[in-house]
């Protein structure tokens, strides 16, 4: 409970500090002849969004890890398991959900300040409107891959901190975290993909918040559910 409450109020006094502030997300390259990926690239990794992730995965990562008597392995088992579907803890479900909320709240806010209004008439002037698409979801799975690694990496020094025995299995990590991957890439790419169809960010967002609701139902059908795939409660 305290990790969720926590997480949650260092979330809002992040997003409440700077959402309105001038600058939020901007950039002083132009786009003629640095590229669709390199300009929204300097965008989507602007300082002030990282440093939303970086203070919310270290406090995560810092609550979870002060479990004593585990190894590097059994703290990475634990913080990506997650919860089998139908039998959920609601502590678990909201832990998951704020860690995979960050990248999807931050891409949302991008979306909608940069390709809703602001940058209609750089579409508009663009010969190939393709480019736009590629651009987007390549950016999407470096995103999620960049998050991932993050995670690791803050989990590593967390166990060095909290003195855990540094024995790890190479092949099911690496499993683990492409699957975690995968599930942030694919959320995102719903995401975007209802915001090209109904042209509302909002609808958007909730939409895939609401994806970690059906995860309560106790049917089979909710385990290819895209939000939790990548949990290894799921396995």
């Amino acid at each position: 409970l305290f990790i969720v409450v926590f997480g949650l109020l260092v979330q809002f006094v992040l997003v409440k500090k700077w959402w309105y502030t001038s600058g939020f997300i901007k950039t002083r390259q132009p786009v003629l002849g640095k590229g669709m990926f390199r300009y929204y690239a300097r965008i989507l990794f602007a300082r002030r969004s990282m440093i939303i992730w970086l203070v919310s995965l270290l406090v995560i990562v810092t609550m979870k890890a002060s479990w004593p008597h585990e190894t590097l392995q059994d703290f990475i088992v634990r913080f990506f398991y997650g919860y089998p579907n139908g039998n959920i803890h609601p502590f678990t479900w909201l832990e998951q959900l704020i860690y995979i909320g960050i990248p999807v709240y931050l891409f949302a806010v991008f979306l909608q300040g940069w390709l809703v209004k602001r940058d209609w008439p750089l579409y508009i002037r663009m010969r190939d409107k393709r480019r736009l698409v590629y651009a987007i979801l390549s950016l999407i799975g470096l995103y999620a891959l960049v998050y991932v690694l993050l995670t690791f990496v803050l989990i590593v020094g967390g166990s060095a901190l909290f003195d855990k025995k540094f024995v790890v299995d190479g092949g099911p990590l690496l499993y683990v975290l492409c699957m975690k991957m995968l599930e942030i890439s694919m959320l995102l790419g719903l995401m975007f993909l209802l915001f090209v169809l109904t042209n509302r960010v909002t609808l958007a967002f909730i939409s895939i918040i609401g994806l970690f609701v059906l995860n309560y139902l106790p049917f089979q059908w909710t385990n290819f559910n895209l939000a939790g795939i990548g949990q290894l409660a799921r396995i």
